[in-house]
């Protein structure tokens, strides 16, 4: 099996990369820019660079694509900007690369945390409405629902998973995920901004644990399904925060500000779907989570 990863260095890419090299699996990255060094050694092709020749040779070489790449984030972006940037390449390149190979088995990441809105205070299913409130989640539920009309009208294999909110070491940066925000405030001595009042809940996975799902759907012979893929555990930002900071051995201060609209209140997923579909559940908590990625960068001589 040979997985062509679109989005592929990126946080959750660089994990299933790992996975792939231990598996010797044959893979190549489509990316928006080179990667530093340390991936640079991995095939890989820049999107501005290739024309339809070279996107049938990679559709025909290829049997799984796994769509990782979105250069927004929750919080931040416009409607409009997350049509153009995300949205409709994604659509776009996955419409193109199954055109040269309709056998193609296609894995979408969505986002398990903002696609279904701020409605719900329990655990949500997939057979709940998606009402997504930020540029982001909406952005995702479009492309859920163009691979719907790609399955409906050529077949397309699709499989979509609704991601919680993962953790792990390769989650650098203070663009998104709240533990390495907290973890780099702590590092740093500086104030931590809490959102809220720090009861809202998340939905935490190991992105190690993420990767070797994504490898377990890719064998899987599937039509067209739509997984939730978290711990069905929620965890309170201040717990999380709390949490970090006995890890570390460092406390911060905690500026708390209002919710943002685009933050939902609860977001916590139940995932008994592909626990009946693929027996698959997580094995580590939130806590064995924290503790083997802070571990890692707590003793890192990269910056993370």
């Amino acid at each position: 099996m040979s997985y062509l990863l679109i989005g592929g260095f990126g946080f959750i890419g660089k994990h299933l990369i790992e996975a792939l090299c231990v598996n010797n699996d044959d893979f190549t990255v489509i990316s928006r820019k080179d990667p530093d060094i340390k991936w640079s050694s991995y095939p890989y092709v820049l999107d501005n660079t290739l024309d339809g020749q070279d996107l049938s040779t990679l559709a025909k070489k290829h049997s799984v694509i796994v769509y990782l790449a979105s250069s927004s984030i929750p919080a931040t972006g416009s409607f409009t900007r997350e049509l153009t940037e995300n949205v409709e390449p994604a659509v776009q390149l996955i419409d193109k690369l199954t055109e040269f190979n309709p056998d193609l088995k296609i894995i979408y990441l969505s986002s398990g945390g903002q696609i279904y809105g701020n409605e719900y205070s329990v655990p949500v299913s997939e057979k709940m409405a998606c009402r997504p409130v930020s540029p982001y989640g909406y952005g995702k539920l479009i492309v859920e629902q163009s691979l719907a009309y790609l399955h409906r009208t050529k077949g397309t294999k699709i499989a979509m998973l609704r991601v919680a909110n993962p953790v792990g070491r390769w989650q650098t940066g203070l663009r998104q995920g709240m533990v390495n925000v907290v973890f780099q405030a702590l590092v740093s001595d500086k104030p931590v901004t809490i959102f809220g009042t720090g009861n809202e809940c998340r939905d935490y996975i190991d992105a190690d644990e993420l990767a070797q799902l994504i490898l377990l759907v890719a064998q899987t012979d599937f039509d067209f399904k739509t997984w939730n893929i978290g711990s069905e555990q929620a965890t309170s930002t201040i717990d999380l925060v709390l949490k970090i900071e006995k890890i570390v051995g460092k406390t911060t201060t905690k500026q708390y500000q209002l919710r943002r609209a685009v933050d939902p209140d609860f977001a916590v997923l139940d995932c008994n779907k592909v626990f009946m579909d693929l027996n698959w559940k997580t094995t580590k908590n939130i806590d064995q989570i924290l503790e083997k990625t802070l571990s890692y960068k707590i003793n890192s001589t990269v910056p993370l």
